[in-house]
């Protein structure tokens, strides 16, 4: 489900005169070269809110087209500058004369489409990375990851999650043995809350790369205790007097759903029914208890993140 941006057309005489701008021709030639392996410091940390962490940042390619090998990169936008609405922009992958895949984005500046390369499988190789965003306020990230050698193939695609899956892709050797895992959100929680998308909360997926079937896949399962480690900075809060923990209803609401996606189901139902209340029969967390309950169960059979840890 993705959700454009509202365009909000200001002037109908700049459009008439604006012109397609095709960015520069020229060519950059990409020679693929080793890159170290990440450290637990050099890789992002989490942060106590959902802000974008540019944990990509520096890979992401100005130039619009980039050559490897037979394999040709080339972006295109119709966008006067950055501020610009009324364009679109696309990049297509060609491998020889053919169009292997092409992306494109309505409304867009040319960031909203961004290639790069890393290194995330320790081989000395880079692979290619594609983002998109589809506009609006926070919605919505897809990312495709495509090996380069020995042959040109996708291994991760995020769009086949639909919303469930989203937000940055952030990779991080969590188990240490030179090939990134990565995260993204789960975002099937979004809006399920008090406060709206601000408040929302978003337990990671985790990916790990399978050799055997060479492809990007769920692996929270396996990463229990980095899970509860990106729980810490959401819950525990810093005062004056030390370290606090304020059982909130956001708190409350996303400690149990961090504690269901570490593998801690039964402990997190118990850790709900005990804490997710009030002594006010008229507040938010006893009016709408019994139906967050029911809620979650509904997600949970149709996430494909939760039915990768507990099975269908």
């Amino acid at each position: 489900m993705k959700t454009n941006l509202l365009v909000v057309v200001m002037s109908l005489v700049a459009f008439t005169a604006a012109c397609t701008t095709e960015h520069s021709e020229a060519v950059t030639i990409f020679e693929s070269t080793p890159l170290p392996t990440p450290t637990q410091s050099q890789t992002p940390m989490p942060q106590a809110d959902n802000e974008f962490r540019q944990a990509l940042e520096d890979i992401w390619i100005d130039d619009d087209r980039t050559k490897i090998g037979n394999i040709l990169i080339s972006r295109k936008c119709t966008s006067i500058g950055d501020n610009d609405y009324l364009g679109e922009c696309e990049l297509s992958i060609r491998r020889g004369r053919k169009v292997f895949r092409t992306f494109s984005t309505e409304h867009a500046r040319k960031y909203w489409i961004q290639y790069g390369f890393k290194d995330l499988l320790g081989k000395g190789s880079n692979q290619l990375i594609v983002h998109t965003y589809s506009g609006g306020a926070h919605c919505c990230y897809d990312y495709f990851i495509y090996d380069l050698k020995p042959n040109f193939r996708i291994i991760y695609d995020s769009s086949q999650y639909d919303s469930y899956i989203g937000n940055e892709l952030v990779p991080i050797d969590i188990d240490g043995d030179g090939v990134l895992e990565f995260y993204q959100d789960v975002m099937a929680f979004d809006y399920l809350g008090s406060a709206g998308h601000a408040n929302s909360s978003f337990p990671p997926a985790i990916f790990a790369y399978e050799r055997r079937a060479e492809q990007y896949r769920l692996a929270t399962k396996r990463f229990p205790d980095f899970v509860m480690k990106l729980l810490e900075p959401l819950v525990v809060r810093t005062g004056q007097e030390g370290v606090t923990v304020s059982f909130d209803e956001y708190i409350v609401r996303t400690q149990f759903l961090y504690m269901v996606y570490a593998g801690k189901r039964d402990q997190a139902w118990k850790y709900f029914d005990a804490n997710y209340r009030s002594d006010d029969p008229d507040s938010y967390m006893e009016h709408f208890r019994e139906q967050f309950r029911t809620e979650f169960k509904d997600i949970f059979s149709k996430d494909p993140t939760y039915r990768s840890i507990y099975g269908n």
